[in-house]
């Protein structure tokens, strides 16, 4: 799979950082800081990335996510943060990501084929992110067995922290259940 004309989050991150839309937005939330990167993909053909970027705030608790639409970025209200008890957003720092997308994207076809070599992934998504303390690659895909194939990448060596295959709908005596 070539990715290479799909922009990087430090490509997106650049060009927000010059907007209107953002430099108001951080004016207002001095304290505020970017928390993670998000976009869907297609595994079956080069697609763009169409990347979403929060930011948490966390004197309000809230995130804001920006996006790109064609050349323009826009924003959602910011919304409250799910996040499990105990555990707190973390700032995402760009500088420290040594893995790249392509990498990373590259890995996961890899173990998927390694690992379970009759599944096929058509749609998914990838999340960069902090995460108890660790700087991550989340990939994930949708097999065409209805599972979701997930894999956790540390982002500064490339280490796998975690693969699984996540079962969507499983199947009992004839009839599907969705879990």
């Amino acid at each position: 799979m070539n990715n290479s004309s799909r922009n990087t989050p430090q490509e997106i991150f650049a060009q927000l950082q010059e907007t209107r839309l953002f430099l108001d937005w951080k004016e207002k939330h001095p304290k505020g800081f970017l928390s993670h990167f998000f976009s869907s993909l297609s595994f079956l053909e080069e697609s763009e990335m169409h990347w979403e970027v929060g930011f948490f705030d966390p004197q309000e608790e809230k995130i804001t996510v920006f996006f790109q639409e064609e050349m323009n970025f826009s924003c959602r209200a910011p919304e409250k943060v799910f996040q499990e008890k105990d555990k707190s957003v973390e700032m995402l720092s760009l500088q420290e990501v040594k893995i790249t997308l392509e990498n990373a994207l590259q890995l996961f076809t890899q173990e998927l084929q390694q690992r379970y070599p009759a599944l096929k992934v058509g749609q998914g998504f990838v999340v960069l992110q902090k995460l108890q303390e660790n700087l991550l690659w989340n990939v994930s895909g949708m097999t065409t067995s209805f599972s979701v194939a997930n894999l956790k990448m540390h982002a500064i060596t490339g280490k796998i922290l975690d693969m699984q295959l996540i079962e969507v709908v499983r199947r009992e005596k004839g009839e599907m259940q969705r879990n």
